[in-house]
C-alpha cells in the first residue's frame, strides 16, 4: 500500500490522520496540491471531533480554501465551538476587538523613499493585536534559515534569529483579518502572500544583509541573495507596520 493509500486509510476513523492527509492535498505532498480534497479532509477530521479538525473546518470556510468563502457561516460555526472551546472562546471575544481593519482604511502612509517604494504605517496594529499574534506563533518557533541561491532551505550564521510561519489550517479568523489588513495596505490580495511570518529577535541575533530572492540577476556584488522563503524576486512595494 502506498504512503497516500495508507493515509488515507487511516484518516477514515484518525482525526489526527485525516488533518496531516488535509496538510498533505493542500501542500501538493502527492501531487499537484487539491484544496477541495484538503476542505473534505478537514470536514472529515471534524466529524471525527478531533479538535485541530474543528477549527480548521471554521478557517477553511471563512478564507474559501476549497469552497467558497462565507465568513457569516465560519462566525457561527466558531461561536458554537466556543462553547467547548476555551482557544475557540477567546478568538471569537478577541475578534470584537480588532481595529486594524479600521485603521488601514483610514491610514495615511509615510512614505519614506518613492524608488524603491517604502512606506511606513505607524500605529496600524495594535498591541493587543501584536501580543495576540506572538502568543499564537510561539509554539511554531524554530531556528531560523535561508534559502541558498541553489533554492535550499538551509541554516547559515547571516541569520540566527527564530521564525514561525502560521499555515493555512491555522490561520483563524484573527489572522484573516491581519493579512486583509496587510493587502490593504500593499494593494495587493490576501491569497498572494505567503503564510504570516512571526519572526523573534533576542540581544545579539541578527539577519545580514541579503536579497529577498533568488536568481542570477539578483545579485549584488559582496552580498549573497538569501531569502526567509520568498521565491520571488524584487517586492513592488515594502510597507513597514510599526505599532
Amino acid at each position: 500500500m502506498s504512503d497516500l493509500a495508507d493515509l488515507e486509510q487511516r484518516a477514515k476513523a484518525d482525526g489526527a490522520a485525516a488533518m496531516a492527509l488535509a496538510e498533505a492535498r493542500l501542500f501538493g505532498d502527492f501531487g499537484p496540491p487539491d484544496r477541495v480534497g484538503a476542505y473534505e479532509a478537514v470536514k472529515q477530521s471534524a466529524a471525527l471531533g478531533f479538535e485541530d479538525g474543528r477549527r480548521a473546518w471554521v478557517y477553511l470556510t471563512a478564507a474559501g480554501i476549497g469552497r467558497e468563502p462565507d465568513p457569516d457561516a465560519a462566525r457561527l460555526m466558531l461561536a458554537e465551538l466556543a462553547k467547548e472551546d476555551r482557544f475557540a472562546a477567546l478568538q471569537l471575544a478577541f475578534l470584537d476587538h480588532l481595529t486594524c481593519e479600521k485603521k488601514v482604511a483610514e491610514a495615511k502612509p509615510q512614505v519614506i523613499s518613492e524608488d524603491p517604494y517604502i512606506a511606513l504605517y505607524p500605529g496600524l496594529f495594535s498591541a493587543a493585536e501584536c501580543r495576540y499574534l506572538t502568543i499564537l506563533g510561539t509554539p511554531w518557533l524554530e531556528k531560523a534559515s535561508i534559502l541558498s541561491t541553489e533554492g535550499e532551505s538551509k541554516f547559515d550564521e547571516a541569520r540566527d534569529a527564530f521564525a514561525a510561519h502560521i499555515p493555512p489550517v491555522a490561520e483563524d479568523l484573527v489572522v484573516q483579518a491581519v493579512n486583509r489588513t496587510i493587502a490593504k495596505a500593499t494593494g495587493t490580495n490576501p491569497g498572494w502572500g505567503e503564510p504570516l511570518n512571526i519572526l523573534r529577535y533576542v540581544s545579539g541575533q541578527q539577519y545580514k544583509p541579503h536579497h529577498d530572492g533568488t536568481g542570477s540577476d539578483n545579485v549584488t556584488p559582496g552580498i549573497t541573495p538569501r531569502s526567509s522563503g520568498s521565491t520571488t524576486g524584487s517586492k513592488a512595494a515594502k510597507p513597514i507596520f510599526r505599532r
